[in-house]
Parts: structure tokens; sequence; C-alpha cells
């Protein structure tokens, strides 16, 4: 995603709306494949064994190699120089970490709900819900291809949202609402899964084979519906906030630091996983569903407050830049700070990238 982010900087500077459709392409062309595996491999497995479905994605992954290889002559040209930072860099360094680590800590609190949709979410349906759907029966598994097929849906979709909404009424959404709004949409997720958990009957707890079940019985059982409208909701977050924040974590680096930062927002799913999943994880099965899904959607209350306070102080510091930035192109055009905008103050971003040799941001190429 840096390599991508680079080339559209060079290839065509200045288009930030042209490289955050990248970005959408880029993890809807991810999650294409993801919804491919979700509905091939299995059956592969099933057919011929797990040795065959593993190699099915490294011949692939060998294809792709070569399809990437082969693409090199138009990306973006990097430039490797090994020099010692000047104070001014390290301290740009050490701002633009404590800046963005802010940001990057609550969003580890939407990678440890996400994940759930891959362990209590897939207990819950096997427990709880009638699993037939349209006259078929489905395994609790299964329902997890709805996140990469509702992926490919949305990108594009709300794409085409942010569009109309800025060509047609004037109206720029910020990075940071986008996130926001993701946030909001999480915590109506773990409501929705809640009031699912509340809507079972009575149930009791069986050990088979040192694997703990819950038998309810099928007329006290839940559509599986409400699991679907979880997954919906819960994707249009992951789109908002995973997306938006892929490019956010690109677009606010210095360019010395773009592989770095970049990392640092692929840790959130580590971190999120390791510190809030292992150990909330567990309650889940000493817990009601209701219970504990309420629980998750009250820790999400406190989760958007914070988020709040930090997107807010991030856009300050953010326009104080921008603002910065443009009285020193000001007094190298001699223009007396007359420059026209860009969409980076409106985005509460800075391209740390377009300061490189002092170019102006506004003038496109």
């Amino acid at each position: 995603s840096t390599l991508m982010g680079m080339t559209y900087d060079q290839k065509r500077p200045g288009d930030e709306q042209l490289r955050s459709m990248a970005f959408g392409m880029f993890y809807m062309a991810i999650n294409i494949g993801a919804a491919i595996s979700y509905a091939v491999l299995p059956k592969i497995r099933d057919e011929y064994g797990y040795s065959v479905a593993f190699i099915c994605p490294a011949v692939l992954m060998a294809i792709s190699f070569a399809i990437f290889a082969a693409g090199k002559p138009f990306y973006a040209v990097e430039k490797i120089e090994r020099r010692a930072s000047t104070p001014e860099e390290r301290q740009e360094k050490w701002s633009t970490l404590v800046r963005i680590s802010g940001l990057f800590l609550v969003v580890i609190f939407f990678w440890a709900s996400f994940d759930q949709s891959h362990t209590s979410w897939v207990y819950f349906a096997r427990d709880f819900t009638d699993l037939q759907l349209f006259g078929q029966q489905f395994s609790p598994e299964q329902f997890g291809t709805l996140n990469p097929v509702l992926i490919v849906i949305f990108v594009p979709l709300l794409q085409l949202v942010w569009n109309v909404l800025e060509r047609q009424y004037g109206i720029h959404v910020r990075a940071t609402d986008k996130i926001m709004l993701g946030f909001f949409l999480t915590m109506l997720t773990m409501g929705v899964m809640a009031l699912a958990g509340y809507l079972i009957g009575p149930y009791r707890d069986e050990v088979e084979n040192g694997v703990t079940r819950r038998i309810v019985e099928d007329s006290s059982k839940v559509t599986i519906w409400w699991e679907v409208l979880a997954f919906v909701l819960l994707t249009l977050a992951e789109v908002l906030i995973s997306v938006t924040g892929l490019e956010l974590a690109f677009v606010v680096a210095p360019p010395s630091m773009k592989s770095f930062v970049t990392a640092m927002w692929l840790l959130t799913v580590g971190l999120a996983n390791l510190f809030i999943n292992a150990p909330v994880g567990r309650l889940y099965a000493y817990m009601h569903p209701g219970n504990y899904f309420a629980l998750l959607t009250g820790a999400w209350v406190i989760v958007i407050i914070a988020g709040y306070f930090i997107t807010r102080r991030f856009n300050q510091i953010s326009e104080e830049q921008e603002a910065q930035r443009k009285a020193a192109f000001a007094n190298l055009n001699g223009d007396g700070g007359t420059g026209s905008g860009t969409n980076a103050a409106k985005d509460g971003i800075i391209d740390k990238s377009r300061q490189e040799g002092i170019i102006d941001p506004d003038k496109k190429a």
C-alpha cells in the first residue's frame, strides 16, 4: 500500500481524490480474494484434502508475484538515501508519532470488536441461531463470507457517496469524521448482537470432549438475519475505518517514515487480539450472550467519547500545521498568504510526501 501511495503521488501529484479511490480499490481487491477463498477453498478441502487446499493459494501467490514484478516499470521510483536526520526532521518524526498514536490507540478497540465475528459470533450462530437461509442449511463459519462480499459492494458505493456530497453539495467528509462514523456503527453492531442474545430462550451448558456447547431448543433460537444485519453494519464500519486509516497512515507520515507508520497501522490488529480479544473473549463462555455483547456495547460508548477528543485534537494540530505551511509558501512566493486552499486542511491531514523540494501542493500537475 505504501508503494501504491508513492506511485500516485509521483504519477498524479496533487490528486488526493484519485489516490483515495486507489486505496479503496486496493482494499477491495484484497477482499475479492478473501471472498473467493471462503467460497472455494472449503470445497477443495472436502474434495481433495488439506494439502491440495494449501497448495492452491501458494500457486496463486507465485502467479501474483510474477504479475507484480512485471509491473515494476510503472511503479514509483524510490531514491534511498542514507543520511542523518536534522533536528527539525527528528522533531517532526516524533510529533507525527505522538499525534498518530492516539488515533491508532482507539482503532485497536475496533479491531478487537471486528474479530469477534470470527470467534464469539461463530459460537453464537452455532448454538443460538437457525442456520437455514433461503431454504439452505449453512455452517456457522460460512457466514464469514458476507464480510468480503459486502466490502466489494460498499467500497465503490461509499466512494460514490463521498464524491456526490463534495461535488454536488460542497460537503467534504474528513478522514477523522469517517473513522468516528465507523466507531458509531461498531457500537450499533454490538447492540444488535446484544439484542439477539436477549431474544434467545433458556439454554443449558453441556461439555463434550472438553468442548462446552450451549444447548437450546430449536423453537427458542433466533433467526440468522440478526447476524446478517450485524455483518452489514460491521462491514460498513470496516470500510469507513480501515480503508480511511490505511491512507491516513501513508499521508500523515514524513517521507522517510511512510512504511513504518503504515506498519504501525497494521500492528493495531495484532495488539487488539493480544491485549483485548485474548482476555475478553474468554468471558463469552461464562456470560449470557446478551450480557456479553451488551458489555462490548457499553465499552464502545467510552471509546467513542475518547475518540471524539482524540480526533478533535488531531484535526486542530493538522490545521495549525497547514496554516504554517501556507504561510511558508506565501513568504516564498511573496503573495502575502493569499494562496488557495486544498482538501488537506479539511481532511485534517498534512501530506508530508509533497513537502520535499518545497513543491506547492495547491498546484495540480
